[in-house]
């Protein structure tokens, strides 16, 4: 441990046993008893040197991926809201956060913390001046192990000054950023060889320019495999651009967007365009959602605007938002000329997928209004949409009778939230253009100490539509729902964890696969064990859903359940060993299905080389399980597999001088129980298929 390193605790800490002494420290984070500050700072010392040692050898992947992210997969969550999530942590592991100048909304941007570790974060700094170093995030109360480590990837000790808002400072201090990658499949499809008009390769590249927090200006250029490439209707190279221009900060104006761009305010009823991550993720920030405008620079092709828009501020007290669009959308066009579906998968491989893309315009124009006082705000949110051509959904079938049609959409809601010291409550109420209503509520409260309760209940009509909304839910549209979920984490110590939740949907409509209105039940409980040497995870998840009995009109309740069992050791040398396992129940189907995982990771340097391999075999795809992979950088693996096989692959990161980072990764699965592998244009004639992956990140 660095000599400067202690001799600044040892004189933060003897300051504040000073003021701990003269009565004027009050907040919940200084509760350190009245001892010789070098008996603290022993302590202190040895906790920073352990959490260290974990550092070297863990990544902030690992913990998210047991937490939050296949959880995510399992619950059906929409793979460009991961895969957005995940490049945006990315994006702050590469430019952290200084956290002595970091705002409210900037720490908003981490979402493993809630609001009551932000104010403390923020109430810190104010009482006792600018952080010296990270190990005094153990001095807050409200952040555990896992959320001092999970810090210490995405912000940075500097100084506390406000950030320089002139066009020379950006300038100056910028960095520019170019990353490209590479997939190239081992094994020919069937579209490869009759149906895909371009090459089996999928290929991305983006340019960004970047001032710290405050300026990003990039263009992501993105190719899916089988879409032409400076060919067809894809003469201009790429299948999908995305320019954007986000400025924060500047003059009375908190945020300005051009080009593509996302908008999310209160709960998601009207603007949700921003992701969600479900029950998990919604647990670890207690129903804390981001709210504002943001560039758009993810490979996604759906759930963004174009055009521009800005957040003015007044204060820190009043902000108002209005931003205007218009884009292209893919659409199924009926005989007529309407639109039956919008389709957002993205992919322009066939004919038939070309023949949809950009057919659809949409333009749009939207506004916020926020009020903050003191632990109060107040807001609104309009939105107004319009396509060139009406929607006209197929109603043949009943679930699609309560689909989205017209050409115009308006939706209105207000909303609110009040924060006091161990409580929170935030809800909004939104109507449609026919006058449909949804509404959601969550409560936070902490009781016993450190415990903290989330309580979340929704009511979303079946007669609502909105273009835009993605609100907390069981489904994946924000309408013919009903629920409430109740969350829990428990802190049994500085290393043990218990946190869970219930949930139970009720959906008066008929949905997919149903013939009258249907229930689902989801319950899931998990103890988290951290330490510098060890960590593990030991997890139980319950869900039911109802569905139709084959031809019969009658409904069956679908039970499920998934155990999983985690375990890591962190050892010199920068080696960490790891074992992962998981038994999948379908008790209604009577299938059943498991998995068993090794990983094995070496770090030395700024260089990595891990091995995994998983061996899988279940009934059916019902008892299906799902197997987190480590990947290229800005991209999130979490591949499911049915039947008998092996999963195995080898990954190379190698850091070089002057910003400069190479991924290498080569990954085979290998079936037992197949000569053939997919179906349609994506069949495989094999029993094994293998990628190769590569990626180049220069910064400078």
């Amino acid at each position: 441990m660095p000599i400067t390193f202690v001799n600044e605790s040892a004189a933060r800490l003897d300051g504040l046993v000073q003021k701990r002494e003269a009565g004027e420290s009050r907040v919940a984070f200084s509760r350190f008893p009245l001892l010789s500050w070098r008996l603290v700072m022993a302590v202190i010392a040895m906790m920073v040197a352990t959490q260290m040692i974990a550092q070297q050898t863990r990544e902030w992947e690992e913990d998210l991926r047991q937490l939050i992210l296949t959880e995510a997969v399992e619950n059906g969550t929409e793979e460009r809201d991961i895969e957005e999530w995940y490049d945006q942590l990315c994006e702050l592991e590469r430019n952290p956060i200084n956290i002595n100048s970091a705002t409210k909304e900037t720490l908003e941007q981490l979402p493993f913390l809630n609001d009551k570790q932000i104010e403390e974060i923020m109430a810190y700094r104010y009482h006792y001046g600018p952080l010296c170093s990270k190990g005094e995030l153990m001095m807050i109360a409200s952040l555990d192990y896992f959320e001092r480590r999970m810090l210490t990837h995405f912000v940075c000790i500097g100084e506390a000054e406000k950030p320089k808002t002139t066009t020379k400072e950006w300038l100056s201090k910028g960095q520019i950023q170019v990353v490209t990658a590479l997939q190239c499949p081992l094994y020919r499809r069937k579209g490869d060889d009759n149906g895909y008009q371009g090459y089996p390769y999928k290929h991305w590249t983006r340019l960004e320019w970047k001032q710290g927090q405050q300026v990003k200006a990039g263009i992501m250029a993105s190719q899916d495999a089988g879409e032409p490439f400076f060919a067809g209707a894809n003469s201009k190279g790429f299948d999908y651009y995305s320019p954007y221009l986000q400025i924060n900060g500047w003059a009375t104006w908190k945020t300005l967007v051009a080009g593509r761009f996302r908008a999310a305010y209160a709960q998601g009823l009207v603007l949700g365009s921003s992701f969600s991550l479900g029950k998990m993720a919604a647990l670890a920030a207690m129903g804390r959602r981001q709210e504002g405008l943001k560039a758009h620079a993810s490979r996604s092709e759906a759930d963004y605007f174009q055009g521009m828009g800005a957040t003015w501020k007044w204060r820190n007290q009043l902000l108002l938002t209005l931003f205007l669009s218009h884009r292209s959308l893919d659409a199924t066009l009926n005989d007529d000329g309407t639109a039956a579906t919008i389709v957002s998968s993205g992919y322009h491989r066939t004919q038939q997928e070309m023949a949809k893309k950009a057919n659809t315009k949409a333009s749009s124009i939207g506004a916020n209004w926020q009020w903050n006082g003191k632990g109060w705000t107040l807001g609104m949110t309009a939105l107004y949409t319009s396509l060139n051509r009406p929607l006209n959904p197929d109603k043949s079938q009943i679930y699609r009778m309560i689909y989205p049609s017209g050409k115009d959409f308006f939706n209105l809601s207000a909303s609110y939230g009040i924060r006091k010291r161990k409580f929170s409550l935030a809800g909004e109420t939104a109507i449609d253009r026919k006058g449909a209503v949804s509404s959601v509520q969550s409560v936070n409260c902490s009781v016993a100490g450190r415990v903290e309760l989330l309580l979340i209940q929704r009511f979303y009509s079946y007669r609502y539509e909105s273009l835009s909304a993605h609100a907390f839910g069981s489904g994946s549209r924000t309408q013919n729902e009903s629920g409430l979920y109740l969350g829990v984490v428990c802190p049994l110590d500085s290393r043990w964890k218990l946190q869970g939740y219930l949930d139970w949907a009720y959906y008066p409509w008929p949905r997919y696969q149903t013939t009258r209105s249907s229930y689902a039940f989801d319950a899931m409980s998990q103890i988290v064990f951290d330490s510098d040497r060890y960590d593990g995870l030991v997890s139980v998840r319950t869900r039911m859903q109802q569905k139709k009995n084959g031809a019969d009109m009658d409904m069956q309740s679908l039970w499920s359940s998934v155990m999983k069992l985690n375990l890591a050791r962190n050892m010199e040398g920068g080696w960490r060993v790891g074992g992962m396992s998981q038994v999948v129940c379908a008790h209604t189907q009577r299938e059943y299905g498991g998995s068993v995982a090794l990983q094995l990771e070496k770090k030395w340097r700024n260089n990595t080389l891990m091995a995994s391999i998983a061996y899988f075999n279940t009934s059916d795809n019902a008892s299906r399980v799902y197997t987190y992979e480590r990947g290229l950088s800005y991209s999130f693996s979490c591949p499911s597999f049915d039947g008998k096989g092996l999963r195995y692959y080898l990954l190379a990161r190698l850091k070089r001088h002057r910003g400069l980072q190479m991924t290498l990764k080569w990954g085979v699965t290998n079936y037992f129980d197949r000569t053939r592998i997919g179906d349609s244009y994506q069949t495989i004639y094999g029993s094994s298929k293998s990628d190769l992956e590569c990626q180049v990140d220069w910064k400078w």
